[in-house]
C-alpha cells in the first residue's frame, strides 16, 4: 500500500506539472501568434494602401481631369483592371472616399460578399479625421456601420500635388485572421497533446524507478 501510495503521488505530481506546463505554453504561443498575425495583416493592408495610392495618383495625373470625382466617374470601370493586385473576390476591399466622407469608389461590387460596402453610406467626420491621421490599426471596426462586418482597417490620405484629395481605406474581414489563427492553434495543440502523452508515459516509468527502492 505504501508503494502504491508513493507511486500515485509521484505520478500525479508529474502529470499535473506536465499539464500545467503545456497549457501555459499553448496559451502563450496562441497569444503571441494572434498578435503576430494582426501585425502581419496590418502591414499587408498598409502595403495595399500605398500601392492603391500610387495607382490612383499616376492615373489621375495622366488624365485630362482636374477634379477627382469627375475622374472616378469617368474611369470607374477602368480602375477595376488597375486594381487587380487586390484580392477583392475574397476578403480585402479598397475604398476611396472624399474628405467629406462620401464613398467614391471601392473594389468590391458583389453585395453577397462579406466585404461589400454600401456606397450610398457616408463616413462620419470623426472617421475621416482618424483616417487622415492614420489612427486605424489592429482594432476591429465597422467604421460606424459603413462596413457590413467587423474588419481590420488601415487608412491613408490621398495627397495629390500637395493637396489632400481623399482618403483610402483598406479593409479585411477580421474573421479571416481568427480562422487562420484557430486553425494554426489547433495544429499546435494537437502536437502538444502528442508530446504530452509521451511525457506522461515517460513519467510513469520515471515514477516507477523512483519508488523502486521503496518496493524492495
Amino acid at each position: 500500500m505504501l508503494f502504491k501510495s508513493v507511486f500515485a503521488r509521484y505520478m500525479l505530481a508529474f502529470v499535473v506539472i506536465i499539464l500545467l506546463s503545456f497549457s501555459i505554453l499553448a496559451m502563450i504561443v496562441s497569444g503571441q501568434f494572434m498578435s503576430y498575425s494582426k501585425e502581419l495583416k496590418n502591414d499587408e493592408l498598409l502595403r495595399i494602401a500605398n500601392q492603391s495610392s500610387a495607382v490612383l495618383k499616376t492615373s489621375y495625373r495622366n488624365s485630362e481631369y482636374s477634379d477627382l470625382r469627375e475622374f472616378i466617374n469617368a474611369e470607374y470601370m477602368t480602375l477595376y483592371k488597375m486594381f487587380e493586385f487586390v484580392d477583392s473576390g475574397e476578403e480585402t476591399n479598397v475604398i476611396l472616399a472624399d474628405t467629406n466622407g462620401k464613398i467614391l469608389w471601392c473594389t468590391q461590387l458583389d453585395a453577397q460578399k462579406e466585404t461589400y460596402v454600401d456606397q450610398n453610406k457616408i463616413f462620419s467626420k470623426e472617421t475621416i479625421k482618424k483616417a487622415l491621421e492614420s489612427e486605424f490599426g489592429k482594432e476591429e471596426t465597422t467604421l460606424n456601420g459603413v462596413l457590413k462586418n467587423p474588419c481590420y482597417v488601415n487608412s491613408l490620405a490621398l495627397e495629390i500635388d500637395g493637396e489632400t484629395q481623399g482618403v483610402l481605406f483598406v479593409t479585411t474581414i477580421s474573421s479571416s485572421v481568427y480562422n487562420f489563427v484557430i486553425s494554426t492553434v489547433k495544429t499546435i495543440v494537437m502536437s502538444c497533446m502528442w508530446v504530452m502523452c509521451g511525457a506522461i508515459i515517460a513519467s510513469y516509468f520515471i515514477s516507477e524507478k523512483i519508488v523502486h527502492p521503496i518496493r524492495q
